[in-house]
Parts: structure tokens; C-alpha cells; sequence
């Protein structure tokens, strides 16, 4: 029966520490800043979808831009060296066009150019915004490393001392331990005083608490721990009968 407390004390110390660790601010703001990251880089994407849609846009809008100053620049050379008043009047009328065209495409390449720099301006905010809460994870994970190191070393010992003293108990019990940490379930032992379960605080019958007391540990019906007797109880149990 010794044993099986000695592996009860282990447990509750391992389930402290393990609070400690895995109960540390960092770690609620890991799984925070991951799902802010996602939700970023789906904006992000958004954004350059939209950014890449409007780059071909502006390139053809160029190109004809492009062409239209070429018609536009000789129109204007034919106006000024055109002696003939219909070539002087049809060359006046086709710089006037070329002149409408070219207001026009200017106007499109600078509603395009302002597309382009409000999302790239939304871009570099998420990524300005990304990049802070990487570095408030980073912080809080040099704190997280800080604090726990020392409870994660005190964990890792237990665990090791836990682990062997499994192979001097019985086939039953290391079964039902392997069971319950493949389902994580932690702690899996745990203390039963009286007749209550002191993990989930349902009460146990009066013949599975004398199973316990005589076979040293057996399961919770309700929760599935394995129950073990608490050495404590026992004492004052004794006392009581002075």
C-alpha cells in the first residue's frame, strides 16, 4: 500500500506544477496570438488578391496612356506646322479628342494609384500590427521559459521517479494509468477520504470504499480515476482509535 501513496504524493505534486506551467498567461496567449496570426494573414491575402487584380489594370491603362500621348504629341506638331486651314482644323480636332483621352486614362491611373496605396497601406498596418503581438508573445515567452523553468525541471524529475515506480506495482493498476493518460485524464490518482472522490467530490459507496481500503486502489465510478486510500486519512483513522 506504501507504494501506491508514494505514487498519490507524486501525483499531486506533478498535477501542481503542471498548473503552474500550463496555467501561465503565456500559454492562453499563445493559442490568442495564433488565432490573431490566422486571421491576418487571411486579410492579408485578401489585400494582395486585390493588389495583384489592379496591377494589370494599370498596365494596359498605361499602355493606351502611352499611345494616346504619342497621337496627342504629333496632333500637336501638325497644328503648329500645318499651313492649311482643314489640315490645320482636323489636326486641332484630333489633338482636342486625344486631349479627352488622355484627362481620362490620367484620371484611371490615379483612382488605380490610390486603390494600390490604400491597401498597401492596410497591409503594412496588419503586418505593423502582426509584428507587435509576435513581439508581445516573445516577451511573455522569455518570462514564461523564466518562471517555469525551475517548476518544468521539479516536473520532469517527479515524472521520471513516477514512470519507475510504475514497474514495482501491479499489472492492473499500470494499465488503468496508461488508459487514463491516453485520454487525458490528469491526475490520474487520486485520494478518496471517507466516501467521496476528492477529484470530482461524488460520493462513493460504502462497499467500493472498503475495496479501496482493502486493496489498496480501485477506480471512481463517476470520474475513472484510480482511488487510493490518502495516507493522511489513515493517521487520523488511527488516532481516532486510541
Amino acid at each position: 500500500m506504501k507504494k501506491y501513496h508514494l505514487f498519490l504524493e507524486k501525483e499531486k505534486k506533478i498535477t501542481e506544477l503542471n498548473s503552474i506551467i500550463w496555467r501561465h498567461p503565456y500559454i492562453s496567449l499563445k493559442a490568442e496570438t495564433a488565432a490573431k496570426e490566422k486571421l491576418l494573414l487571411e486579410k492579408q491575402q485578401i489585400l494582395k488578391k486585390q493588389i495583384t487584380i489592379l496591377e494589370p489594370q494599370r498596365k494596359e491603362i498605361k499602355k493606351l496612356l502611352s499611345l494616346e500621348q504619342e497621337v496627342f504629341r504629333k496632333n500637336s506638331t501638325m497644328v503648329t506646322q500645318s499651313k492649311e486651314s482643314y489640315v490645320y482644323r482636323q489636326s486641332k480636332t484630333e489633338k482636342n479628342i486625344s486631349e479627352k483621352f488622355l484627362t481620362h486614362y490620367q484620371k484611371e491611373m490615379d483612382e488605380l494609384g490610390l486603390k494600390q496605396k490604400k491597401y498597401q497601406e492596410q497591409w503594412n498596418k496588419l503586418e505593423e500590427e502582426k509584428n507587435n503581438f509576435l513581439k508581445e508573445l516573445q516577451e511573455n515567452k522569455n518570462h514564461f521559459v523564466e518562471q517555469t523553468a525551475s517548476p518544468q525541471k521539479e516536473y520532469d524529475k517527479l515524472l521520471t521517479e513516477q514512470n519507475l515506480l510504475l514497474e514495482s506495482l501491479d499489472a492492473d493498476f499500470v494499465a488503468k494509468i496508461e488508459q487514463l493518460r491516453q485520454k487525458k485524464i490528469f491526475p490520474s490518482v487520486v485520494a478518496i477520504t471517507e466516501s467521496r472522490c476528492s477529484s470530482c467530490s461524488m460520493s462513493i459507496a460504502p462497499q467500493m470504499f472498503q475495496i479501496v481500503l482493502s486493496e489498496s486502489h480501485s477506480s471512481c465510478p463517476h470520474c475513472l480515476r484510480i482511488l487510493v486510500i490518502d495516507e493522511t486519512y489513515l493517521q487520523e483513522q488511527k488516532e481516532k482509535k486510541k
